[in-house]
C-alpha cells in the first residue's frame, strides 16, 4: 500500500457504529462523521463545510451539538472575516476570536476582537483593536456592561484622546470624553457599547450562522438596564 493510500484510509477512518458524509450540504459541499439513524444523521465528530460563496466552517460535534473549538471564515472581494469559537454542548464557552480585514482604495481596515463566553454570554474581560484605536471592557458574570470601558484612539485619528464608559452592572454611570488631561461630555447614544454589539450582532452571528446546527443561539448582545 502507498504512502498517500495509507493517509487517507487513516484520515477517512470513523469510530464503530459511525459513518461518512462527503457530499452536497447546504448549497455547499460537507465532510461529516455522524451516526445512522432511520430519521436523521446525528452528527457526532468532525465537520468540514465549503460554501461556493467564500464561506467556510469546520469543527467537531458530539451527540448532534457543537462541541470544541470551531473555525468560521468569510472571504469576498475586499473583505476577509475570521472567527475563532469554542463550544460545550452547543453553548459557547471559552475564547471567541474574530479578526478581520477590508481593503478600501489604497487602506486597509483590520480588527481583532476578543472575548470571553460562558453560556451563550460575554463575562469578563473584553479586548479590540480598530483601525481608530483601542478598545478595553469587561462585563460581570450576568454579561452586563460593568466597571470602566476606555476607548483610546489612534494618534493618527485623535492624539491623546480616549472615550471612557463607567458602568455598574448594566448602568451607565457617566461618560466623557479625555483630551489632554481635559473631560467633555459626549452624546450617550453613540456609545462604545453600540459599537460592540453591533459587530456581534451584524458580524458575528453571520459567522456563527454558517452552520447553524448543534447550536441554541447565534445572537450575541451585551444588554444594558438604561
Amino acid at each position: 500500500m502507498n504512502l498517500t493510500r495509507l493517509i487517507t484510509e487513516i484520515t477517512n477512518r470513523v469510530p464503530d457504529g459511525h459513518a461518512r458524509y462527503n457530499g452536497p450540504y447546504h448549497g455547499g459541499e460537507a465532510n461529516y462523521v455522524y451516526i445512522p439513524d432511520d430519521r436523521n444523521h446525528i452528527f457526532d465528530g468532525s465537520f468540514d463545510y465549503i460554501l461556493k460563496l467564500g464561506e467556510k466552517a469546520k469543527g467537531q460535534y458530539k451527540d448532534d451539538r457543537k462541541t470544541g473549538d470551531w473555525e468560521f471564515r468569510h472571504r469576498g472581494h475586499t473583505t476577509q472575516k475570521l472567527l475563532h469559537a469554542q463550544y460545550e454542548g452547543g453553548r459557547l464557552e471559552g475564547k471567541l476570536e474574530y479578526f478581520s480585514q477590508e481593503k478600501r482604495f489604497a487602506n486597509v481596515y483590520e480588527v481583532h476582537l476578543s472575548l470571553t463566553m460562558h453560556n451563550d454570554q460575554v463575562v469578563g474581560d473584553v479586548y479590540g483593536t480598530f483601525s481608530d484605536g483601542e478598545l478595553v471592557a469587561q462585563c460581570n458574570n450576568d454579561s452586563y456592561p460593568d466597571g470602566q470601558w476606555m476607548f483610546r484612539y489612534d494618534k493618527r485619528v485623535q492624539a491623546d484622546t480616549m472615550s471612557v464608559e463607567l458602568w455598574e452592572n448594566g448602568h451607565i454611570v457617566d461618560f466623557y470624553t479625555e483630551w489632554k488631561d481635559k473631560r467633555k461630555p459626549v452624546d450617550p447614544t453613540c456609545n462604545l457599547l453600540n459599537r460592540l454589539n453591533s459587530i456581534l450582532l451584524n458580524v458575528i452571528h453571520q459567522l456563527l450562522a454558517i452552520v447553524r446546527r448543534g447550536v441554541n443561539t447565534t445572537h450575541i448582545k451585551i444588554l444594558s438596564k438604561r
